[in-house]
């Protein structure tokens, strides 16, 4: 269950964006799919990452997305384990929440998305297939 964001969250330096973004998507999804709401699982939510059980951080409420696609694919480039999950693309009205930069020695175009209202489930499609994994 998606949770109100904490107090001062989103942070202030967090700002309206519009465009098309990129994120990581659950394993299963083809080419074409839509999204599911297990695709927009906020990090307090997902059981094997640092900001599981963390709700009382507004880290933990924002939604991972990479501004580049090419930012993103060096990302699965460097690492198996994302790139065996689907790519979905996004578009972003400055009405659907502010955005954070927060660059990665991975990706320079890296983002955490505060959405507005807090539980929306983003309407995606995904774009690319996941990476074959040796």
């Amino acid at each position: 269950m998606v949770l109100p964001f904490p107090p001062d969250c989103p942070p202030a330096d967090a700002v309206s964006m519009a465009g098309t973004f990129y994120r990581l998507a659950v394993r299963g999804l083809a080419v074409n799919d839509s999204t599911t709401p297990a695709c927009w699982l906020r990090p307090y939510e997902t059981r094997k990452g640092d900001l599981y059980g963390k709700e009382h951080e507004c880290a933990a409420h924002g939604l991972s997305l990479f501004e580049s696609k090419d930012d993103l694919d060096e990302a699965r480039d460097i690492n198996p384990r994302i790139a065996a999950k689907p790519v979905a693309a996004v578009s972003i009205t400055t009405a659907d929440g502010v955005l954070k930069h927060t660059p990665t020695d991975a990706s320079a175009s890296h983002h955490d998305w505060w959405t507005e209202p807090y539980d929306l489930i983003p309407e995606a499609t995904i774009i690319e297939a996941p990476r074959e994994v040796a």
